[in-house]
């Protein structure tokens, strides 16, 4: 769930349900089923794409904006002083990692849409 309100904070206006499953590698009937629960506690809201009729933009309520701020707020300043406290040699090998992930992942993602066109 709180991938799923990272999304849609960092994305908003151009954020959908295939969108976000798509990002996160989760099936679409499990990202569904997060939208209708923060949907349900008033922390979202769906329109139509006027681009695209057959999905729904999903944006933050005010309310879902205040408590996302405070939520990522938290996380960002944890994810910091973590990074900080680590040494230079360390941060350089994180990011040359992730960086590494980042790749292949797209790397099999591509693969794996390749496939999918076939069928």
């Amino acid at each position: 769930m709180l991938f799923v309100f990272y999304m849609i904070h960092e994305n908003e206006g151009i954020c959908t349900q295939q969108f976000i499953s798509e990002r996160l590698l989760l099936p679409k009937q499990t990202i569904n089923s997060i939208l209708q629960t923060i949907q349900k506690y008033g922390y979202i809201q769906m329109a139509l794409d006027e681009n695209d009729k057959r999905n729904k933009l999903i944006s933050l309520t005010p309310y879902g904006k205040e408590y996302t701020k405070k939520l990522l707020g938290e996380l960002y300043s944890f994810e910091e002083r973590a990074f900080i406290s680590m040494g230079d040699q360390q941060r350089a090998n994180l990011l040359e990692g992730a960086e590494t992930l980042v790749k292949n992942q797209l790397l099999i993602y591509e693969k794996d849409e390749k496939k999918r066109e076939v069928k």
